[in-house]
C-alpha cells in the first residue's frame, strides 16, 4: 500500500512552475489505478492551504471529493469501540511517542495513523528527511515521485 503525502498534492494544486511539476503528474497518473491512501491530517493540511484562495463552497467541494479525485483512501483514526477518554488517552500517547521521531506535530499525527495500517511505501518529496528521522517507525520505504517510478511499475516492485 503507498501513502501519498500532502507535498505532493500541493505540488499538483499550486506550483505548475515547479521543476518537479511534471514529474509529481505523472507519479500521480501512474499510481490512479492502485491502492493508495493519505490521511485525514494530510487532507486537512491541503485544505488549510487551499481556503484562502477559494471560496467556502469550493473548499468543501475541493474535501468532499478528494479521495475521488485522486482515487485514494482517507484513513482516519480508530476509536476501537474506546470510550472517547481512553481513546484520546491512548491517541495523543502515540502521537507523543512518534513527535520524537518527527520533530512536528502534524507529521506526527499523521504517522501516527501511517504506521497502523499495512503501507510499505511513502511518496513524499521530503522522501529523505522522513527516511532520516522515521526509520524506526516500522519497515517502510521513503521515496520522493520520481524515485518511485524509477522503483515500481504501477505500484508493484520491478
Amino acid at each position: 500500500m503507498i501513502m501519498i503525502d500532502t507535498d505532493i498534492f500541493v505540488m499538483d494544486n499550486f506550483y505548475a512552475n515547479d521543476p518537479r511539476y511534471e514529474q509529481n503528474s505523472l507519479f500521480l497518473h501512474r499510481v490512479q489505478n492502485t491502492k493508495n491512501l493519505t490521511t485525514i491530517f494530510n487532507l486537512l493540511e491541503v485544505c488549510s492551504l487551499i481556503a484562502p484562495h477559494c471560496s467556502e463552497k469550493e473548499l468543501l467541494g475541493f474535501f468532499e471529493n478528494f479521495d475521488r479525485t485522486y482515487n485514494l483512501e482517507i484513513i482516519y483514526p480508530s476509536s476501537y469501540d474506546l470510550s472517547t477518554e481512553y481513546f484520546m488517552d491512548h491517541f495523543f500517547g502515540e502521537i507523543l511517542h512518534t513527535t520524537q521521531f518527527t520533530g512536528n506535530m502534524v507529521d506526527s499525527l499523521i504517522f501516527t495513523l501511517v504506521k497502523q495500517r499495512p503501507v510499505r511505501v511513502v511518496v513524499s518529496w521530503n522522501a529523505k528527511h522522513y527516511k532520516n528521522s522515521l526509520s524506526k517507525l516500522g519497515k517502510m520505504e521513503y521515496l520522493q515521485p520520481d524515485e518511485f517510478m524509477k522503483f515500481y511499475k504501477a505500484g508493484e516492485k520491478k
